[in-house]
């Protein structure tokens, strides 16, 4: 006969007919069909749920962050839209520079060849040159004030001054020439043939030089040749044939307060006189000869008058019996210092032909200059193409050649970290930077930045800029 069992061994202490969890251990076997909706709280372990089909998924959204992007990209080719916004910069800028274009924008581009000076801005030691570039270094033609004698009617180039007297085809003559067929002959008057005032003067560097002839003049008077006034009748510089007394048949240089004898009457000769000023610094030649330096500040003795054949009254001008019948011929007054005819030289070489007009360099080792603001809609990154040259040396990118790019008219600029592309024509090479992050904003603008320029060894132009938005 069995025992009787005390089922409270089994149930433990519950009187109610339900087992204790803790009483109970199944396996995977032991519900093998268990209903889901016997499951009514609680979650799963990552680990409960490893290899649940896509299939068991049928509806619902997941998360943006339950996706990764390597999920999405593994299934999708990439593509980079840079590229055609590059090119569409490079065919703007080249479409600018054929067509001579001035700066144009369009919904999400601006390009600016630098046709005219409408597109750019706060200039620092940089310049527009006339052929259509942006530079800290600029070698610039004079031609302020050079009259070629080979012209038979007043024309000549001006820019530090309008001529009151002007010479005219009467005053050219083909009986004798320095250079070429005709030269200018004075007339008989007190009246100067030629003469340049500016009651402000000019303050800066300058070469004169000047070629006359005699014409076999008698030596009992007076004869005036060339004048350069200074404001006052002590720092005038003049050439003149003085009258018998004072050494016959001799040319003066009236200089400084002083006269310096220093040529024989040459009337069939030709003289050639040079004054050059650079800083404070003066030296007069006669035929290559210098015959006296001195100091003479610019800025309180500024040029402001040039004459030629004729007088101003200022000095020894009383003697009623002043004529001028000289050829003249080779005058050129140069903004700047001819090469060779710096005030420090003792001799300099005589020009062999009619001189021409010089250049002169205007170099800063640094500058920047940027470009006007572009009303666009918000933005928070930003690209641009440049084409540029190196005229001289090789300008390195991103630190002889910076660019900066606002959002928010130049209140905050990004700097870019630009890379080469392949070359925009022979000799002009171009950068880009795309979706540079910049403060957002609807004002946008470039700024470029030069450093480390030096004329004839590191020259960089900017040829173009177009923006990307």
């Amino acid at each position: 006969m069995a025992k009787n069992r005390d089922l409270s061994k089994l149930l433990g202490d519950n009187t109610n007919g339900i087992i204790d969890n803790s009483k109970i251990t199944l396996d995977a076997n032991e519900i093998p069909n268990l209903d889901t909706a016997k499951i009514t709280s609680g979650s799963f372990a990552d680990a409960r749920i490893p290899n649940l089909a896509a299939s068991k998924i049928t509806s619902g959204t997941f998360a943006d962050a339950r996706i990764a992007a390597s999920n999405v990209s593994q299934h999708a080719t990439s593509f980079d839209d840079n590229k055609i916004v590059n090119d569409i910069s490079t065919l703007g800028l080249r479409v600018h520079s054929q067509e001579n274009l001035n700066a144009s924008n369009s919904n999400s581009s601006s390009f600016d060849v630098f046709q005219d000076s409408s597109a750019i801005s706060n200039l620092t030691n940089v310049s527009r040159n006339a052929s259509e570039y942006m530079s800290s270094v600029q070698v610039s033609q004079i031609t302020d004030f050079n009259y070629t004698m080979e012209h038979t009617s007043g024309s000549n180039n001006t820019g530090i001054g309008t001529p009151t007297n002007d010479v005219s085809g009467s005053y050219t003559r083909t009986t004798r020439a320095k250079f070429g067929n005709r030269s200018l002959y004075g007339m008989d008057s007190i009246n100067p043939m030629f003469k340049w005032t500016d009651s402000s003067g000019y303050t800066g560097d300058f070469t004169f030089q000047v070629w006359f002839h005699t014409n076999g003049i008698s030596d009992n008077s007076y004869y005036p040749g060339w004048l350069l006034n200074f404001g006052t009748s002590a720092n005038q510089i003049s050439s003149y044939k003085w009258r018998s007394g004072f050494g016959s048949g001799y040319w003066v240089l009236y200089r400084d307060g002083g006269n310096n004898a220093f040529a024989n009457n040459g009337s069939s000769s030709w003289f050639h006189h040079a004054v050059a000023r650079q800083g404070n610094t003066m030296s007069i030649w006669s035929d290559g000869t210098r015959q006296h330096t001195w100091t003479q500040n610019a800025s309180s003795e500024p040029l402001k008058e040039i004459i030629l054949g004729g007088t101003n009254g200022a000095i020894h001008h009383s003697d009623t019996n002043i004529i001028s019948k000289f050829y003249y011929d080779g005058f050129v007054f140069d903004r700047g210092i001819r090469s060779g005819f710096e005030p420090s030289n003792s001799t300099i070489s005589l020009p062999t032909s009619q001189p021409s007009n010089i250049t002169v360099d205007n170099t800063s080792a640094t500058g920047s200059f940027t470009g006007n603001n572009i009303t666009a809609s918000s933005t928070n990154k930003m690209g641009a193409v440049i084409t540029y040259q190196d005229n001289a040396g090789t300008n390195a990118l991103n630190t002889d050649i910076v660019l900066q790019l606002s959002a928010d008219g130049g209140s905050n600029f990004s700097t870019a970290t630009m890379t080469a592309l392949p070359d925009f024509a022979t000799g002009i090479k171009m950068a880009k930077v795309n979706d540079l992050a910049v403060t957002a904003g609807t004002s946008l603008k470039y700024k470029i930045s030069f450093a480390n320029q030096a004329s004839g060894s590191k020259e960089a132009r900017i040829r173009g800029v177009s923006l990307q938005y």
